[in-house]
């Protein structure tokens, strides 16, 4: 029976697919103007079910919320395009979070939530620049931030795919280019970071910019880069994270160790959090010394870092 296809679920039971009859439609602003729904399956929330017809409010929540949770399904087109025609306060509630938390430094989950309405938004205007690089920006961040190492290559190379395609002659490409010859960098490809930032520099007049990329690329031209890309560091240390969280502390200092030896991830990539993993493994392992030492230079990249002040005392206080 049309409007009764329920059988369908998604994310633990989360959602129904509710398919519409022929004529159905969402009824629209003051003078109710009908926005036809396609005889195609709708999410409408396992809660709201009442086994009938869902309201319209019932199925504009169920496509808001199943876009948040998955803008990559081949029915996100569909679904954003009944958004804007039926339910655009959603759209608006998407752009302005979407600056929200563009304007501040967010943890890990608003970053994905970032990006996930940016994708949502790109579904509208697939080829809007703008957006392209927002979304290549942010997937670069959280492809660096550290509890995402463990993926940060398939991050970076998604970043890459929307940076490449945010550039455009009627848009300003220093940013991008900046950022794909980055990307490049960590994925080992020098002599595409170095075109990547020649590019940069023909599209820059500020000279302070143009100093650093000058820079960038005279460091290239000099050497030495880093024998081995940065990103299997990185990933490693993702790795190390996981042995940590199993327990596993020698497994993951003999990792931090050789990564903290060779010195290329912390030149490009500062990070108290990985001074502090390393302190935490040397401290576990029986190293109190070596543990106050990485506990420190933490302090010294980021004096807030709490863990860091709390193992630090901890050496001192001899309670390790």
């Amino acid at each position: 029976m049309p409007g009764l296809n329920q059988t369908k679920e998604q994310d633990s039971g989360r959602f129904y697919f509710w398919t519409p009859g022929p004529g159905d439609g969402i009824r629209v602003g003051p003078e109710k103007i009908l926005v036809p729904l396609e005889l195609r399956p709708l999410p409408v929330h396992r809660d709201e079910w009442t086994g009938g017809r869902p309201g319209d409010d019932a199925i504009g929540r169920g496509i808001f919320d199943f876009l948040k949770w998955a803008p990559d399904a081949p029915e996100a087109p569909y679904f954003a395009e009944l958004l804007r025609d039926a339910f655009p306060h959603y759209l608006a509630e998407i752009g302005s979070q979407v600056l929200m938390l563009d304007a501040k430094e967010v943890d890990a989950p608003y970053v994905k939530r970032k990006i996930n309405g940016l994708k949502i938004l790109l579904l509208l205007a697939p080829a809007n620049p703008d957006l392209l690089f927002h979304l290549g920006r942010s997937l670069y961040e959280l492809a660096l931030t550290f509890t995402e190492l463990p993926g940060c290559r398939g991050l970076l190379l998604q970043a890459s795919g929307y940076l490449d395609r945010s550039v455009s002659p009627s848009v300003e490409a220093l940013p991008a280019l900046n950022l794909l010859g980055r990307i490049d960098f960590l994925l080992g490809d020098y002599s595409a970071a170095e075109r990547r930032w020649r590019a940069a520099l023909e599209a820059c007049d500020d000279v302070p910019t143009r100093r650093g990329l000058d820079g960038q690329i005279e460091r290239l031209a000099a050497g030495p880069v880093p024998a081995r890309p940065l990103v299997e560091d990185l990933e490693e240390i993702g790795q190390a994270m996981q042995f940590v969280a199993c327990g596993r502390f020698s497994a993951a200092g003999e990792i931090l160790e050789r990564i903290q030896e060779s010195g290329s991830v912390m030149n490009e990539c500062p990070s108290a959090e990985f001074l502090f993993l390393l302190g935490l493994c040397r401290e576990k392992n029986g190293d109190p010394a070596g543990a106050f030492e990485a506990f420190d230079q933490a302090l010294d990249l980021d004096p807030e870092n709490e863990p860091a002040r709390l193992g630090r005392d901890r050496i001192l206080d001899g309670r390790s």
